[in-house]
């Protein structure tokens, strides 16, 4: 910023001196002209501490619900479009508590608050972490642009997740010989075919349902994995980047998934120049989530009528399922985690593990046999 001089020096040679504008967090406009000094790089430094001052005057104004607007459009360039969902209604709860006070007026009392209000909802601690987690985000966000600091929620511990759990908790998922009885019950071609393609192959619904035809390899039997999709924001879907990195991949798909893909799509009417890009399960756009839900409800309640002793499962256990056949046929953990598209061996032995033998059980075998 330029350093003005005066025309009327003092006795002493101060002469210059600095001028700054700006606006207020009322939005009124304001101007202050600085006292004279004696040598311009000297002036200079006053009016870039002035200007510094002025900046976290002006910051420490901010309500959280202003920072929080702000911080949610700068994810909004950075993340996923069911991040900023996510993130959205995670915020919307603590902006009902915090969303008028000025971030750097937060109080232990405030914060407090904000807990009870949590308790009183009726959701699990998983997601009672995560409004808390982007909360102190949008208060990071305001230290890092602004200088605005509270040290307010560094000093509240976290939930306690493992209460979501019930005792007692298993995963759910269909042995082979109870999917065998779901299945039979399902008539619609399509529907059968996502359903043994879920259960056989363990994709995630979204990447079943991202799926198009050129994905899909008939010949070789491969199926291309380079996407996920949503059918959540606003009724209308989104094709998305998959969940990571390693969710990238292609699986060769078991011949009776082959055959079902291969008989599904000689009875879609979709002319050759298109079929390419039509998707496997809808055509012109991926039928929704909600409606495959449905539809494995439906089927289930048919399944049970007969066969009364069959379990229902959410669509995402046929993955655990498919997960829980390849662990009983022994196939190795760095085998399952690529097939399911894991980041890592060790997500899937975090999930998986109760699904292993029990490995006491083989070294009490082996000192048994060494005694």
């Amino acid at each position: 910023m330029p350093v003005y001089k005066s025309k009327t020096p003092t006795k002493d040679g101060r002469k210059y001196y600095y001028s700054v504008s700006w606006t207020d967090a009322f939005g009124n406009k304001k101007r202050y002209n600085s006292k004279l000094y004696k040598f311009r790089d000297e002036c200079q430094r006053a009016e870039a501490s002035y200007r510094l001052s002025i900046n976290k005057s002006v910051a420490s104004a901010y309500t959280f619900d202003e920072l929080r607007e702000e911080y949610i459009s700068r994810k909004s360039k950075t993340v996923k479009p069911t991040t900023v969902n996510n993130i959205k209604n995670c915020l919307a709860h603590s902006r009902l508590v915090l969303g008028k006070l000025k971030i750097s007026r937060f109080k232990n009392k405030d914060w407090e608050r904000l807990l009870r209000h949590l308790d009183s909802l009726p959701i699990k601690n998983h997601r009672r972490n995560r409004i808390i987690e982007y909360t102190t985000a949008v208060c990071n966000y305001a230290r890092k642009k602004y200088g605005i600091y509270t040290p307010v929620p560094e000093r509240f511990e976290k939930y306690n997740e493992a209460r979501d759990v019930p005792l007692g908790y298993k995963m759910e998922f269909y042995t082979p010989e109870q999917f065998a009885r779901f299945i039979l019950v399902v008539d619609d071609l399509m529907y059968k075919t996502l359903f043994t393609l879920l259960y056989a192959t363990g994709m995630r619904s979204g990447e079943a349902l991202a799926l198009t035809w050129s994905d899909v390899d008939l010949l070789s039997g491969y199926i291309s994995i380079t996407k996920t999709v949503n059918t959540k924001l606003g009724g209308k879907f989104v094709l998305l980047p998959p969940k990571t990195r390693s969710s990238v991949r292609t699986i060769k798909a078991p011949q009776k998934v082959l055959t079902l893909l291969s008989a599904l799509r000689d009875i879609q009417a979709v002319p050759a120049e298109k079929l390419a890009h039509a998707f496997v399960f809808g055509l012109d756009k991926p039928i929704p989530n909600s409606t495959m839900q449905k539809k494995k409800h439906d089927y289930y309640v048919k399944a049970r009528q007969l066969n009364p002793g069959l379990p229902e499962i959410r669509v995402h256990s046929f993955r655990h399922s498919c997960a829980s056949a390849l662990i009983n046929s022994g196939a190795t953990i760095v085998y399952i985690s690529k097939y399911l598209g894991h980041s890592s061996t060790k997500e899937t032995l975090d999930t998986y593990a109760h699904f292993f033998p029990n490995e006491s059980d083989v070294v009490a075998g082996i000192i048994d046999r060494i005694l």
